[in-house]
């Protein structure tokens, strides 16, 4: 079952216009098949029982993900939809287009991979540690020679 809901995207700011032959009427239900089908590839990803977890912050990042999946999916149809336009004006939308869903999809596989690997924060797999060192032989016994 999706963590997201319609009007999550359209919070997102994806309004029906941005996508043709879609109005007001059946927009939510043409997000909501986009939604599932996300929905599907991000559960089989990281597995149903991290998909379903209560355990913050992983019911959050799994939310985040979906919702960039999903916004990932709709940029690259507008892409679509814009492609077979050569007007010069549409090449810097497209080009701005590409850069929000390549910007979505590194948001969401940096969050599936958090997810998969069971990390929950950004410096879980930070080691540290130090060297100390000295020109001085301890060996010999003799530090003043």
């Amino acid at each position: 079952m999706p963590v997201i809901e319609a009007q999550d995207l359209r919070d997102l700011g994806f309004i029906p216009e941005m996508f043709q032959g879609q109005n007001a009427g059946t927009f939510d239900a043409w997000l909501m098949g986009i939604i599932a089908e996300q929905d599907a590839i991000l559960s089989g990803r990281i597995g149903a029982a991290v998909y379903a977890s209560a355990v913050e912050p992983v019911p959050t990042y799994v939310k985040r993900a979906e919702k960039c999946l999903c916004s990932a999916e709709l940029y690259q149809r507008r892409l679509n939809r814009l492609a077979g336009n050569t007007d010069e004006g549409i090449a810097a939308l497209v080009s701005a287009l590409k850069k929000s869903l390549q910007g979505y999809l590194d948001e969401a596989e940096s969050l599936i991979a958090k997810l998969a690997n069971g990390t929950t924060s950004d410096g879980a797999d930070f080691a540290g540690g130090y060297l100390e060192s000295s020109h001085f032989d301890d060996a010999s016994g003799d530090l003043n020679a």
